[in-house]
């Protein structure tokens, strides 16, 4: 028993006395800590400065950001506007389409038109277009029908000398009886 309290004193002894060496070492001279205060507040200044640097970025980056979603935003509109100008292209295209396949001298004449230039179109005498749609005879021209004769002379014949142009010609059926139904009177 005596030799375990002997270790306990010197071991309590022993810590004793490095206790205050260490006690001894905490007390600092004030220019060492002077020194490590302007130290630190030189690392405070310059996070400082760093943090107001990144907020300045970081606004300007916000801005730019803003810009570009401006432009993304009338980027996206014109793209839109377009696609519906194209679609109602493309639907005007497919109904000319449609419309030149019920005739197809109509859809020969167009595509001549299409390849023929310009001037080539036009005569140079008239100035008539060479693809114009022939004009029929109308039958209240008078250049097209046979001249009546005067009154005083005998009456000529009603049939034309020759068939009309673009119409049947004439049958040689005998006529049909007609017959009419007696009129109804209601009172």
């Amino acid at each position: 028993m005596r030799r375990r309290l002997s270790v306990l004193v010197m071991a309590g002894a022993l810590m004793w006395s490095s206790g205050a060496a260490i006690l001894a070492q905490d007390q600092n001279n004030p220019d060492v800590l002077r020194k490590e205060l302007a130290e630190t507040m030189s690392q405070l200044k310059a996070a400082q400065d760093r943090k107001n640097e990144l907020a300045n970025e970081y606004e300007k980056l916000k801005a730019q950001m803003a810009t570009m979603q401006k432009q993304l935003d009338d980027a996206n509109r014109a793209l839109a506007e377009n696609a519906e100008r194209t679609y109602a292209i493309r639907a005007q295209h497919a109904a000319w389409n449609a419309f030149l396949d019920r005739d197809p001298r109509l859809r020969t004449r167009w595509e001549i038109f299409l390849e023929t230039p310009i001037a080539d179109l036009t005569t140079t005498t008239a100035g008539d277009w060479l693809l114009a749609t022939p004009t029929l005879p109308s039958l209240f021209d008078a250049s097209a029908h046979a001249t009546t004769a005067p009154a005083t002379a005998p009456a000529a014949s009603t049939a034309p000398a020759g068939p009309i142009p673009h119409e049947p010609p004439p049958t040689t059926q005998p006529a049909a009886t007609t017959t009419t139904a007696p009129a109804s009177h209601d009172k």
